[in-house]
């Protein structure tokens, strides 16, 4: 300055709220990467514009042997992974997403790694832009339901043989 001193001018800025913010985020990012390393279930994101699924669990990575799967939903038609008693349900709940709808689901038979083709629930929820409103896209979860399949089968059929023996 004029008497010769040095100066330091500069600007503070309160970061606190952005560095708790940033500290939350990581939180919830680190449960949610716990909960996926831990869970059985498949779970994706479903973008409605490039129609392909990137995988977000590692059981699923594994079990696909990719992170990213392309042309959703015709390759799984293609390559026979659903059903044929299934196609409907599945491409179903695929074009309702497409539509834009809140929420899809469907029980479909997908072949498994050993050509076996096991009940699969698949769910959808659709995620939305914040400031358009409009469909962005979509998380994809599906448990493996061939136990609770296999148990409504035999009820079923205890209940078919029970009516056959009164009659």
């Amino acid at each position: 300055d004029e008497e010769n001193r040095k100066v330091i001018n500069c600007i503070c800025f309160d970061v606190t709220e952005s560095k708790k913010n940033e500290f939350n985020l990581k939180y919830e990012n680190d449960v949610l990467n716990l909960a996926l390393r831990n869970t059985s279930m498949d779970v994706w994101k479903f973008d409605l514009a490039t129609k392909s699924i990137t995988l977000l669990s590692e059981k699923s990575k594994n079990r696909y042997s990719t992170d990213k799967i392309e042309n959703v939903p015709s390759v799984f038609v293609e390559k026979q992974y659903i059903h044929p008693d299934s196609l409907f349900p599945f491409l179903e709940m695929h074009e309702a997403i497409q539509r834009g709808e809140p929420y899809s689901e469907a029980d479909v038979r997908i072949k498994d790694n050993f050509g076996r083709y096991r009940w699969c629930r698949v769910k959808y929820v659709m995620l939305y832009d914040e400031e358009t409103g409009s469909p962005v896209d979509a998380i994809g979860i599906g448990e493996d339901i061939t136990d609770e399949k296999d148990i409504q089968l035999r009820t079923l059929m205890d209940l078919q043989y029970k009516e056959a023996i009164i009659s």
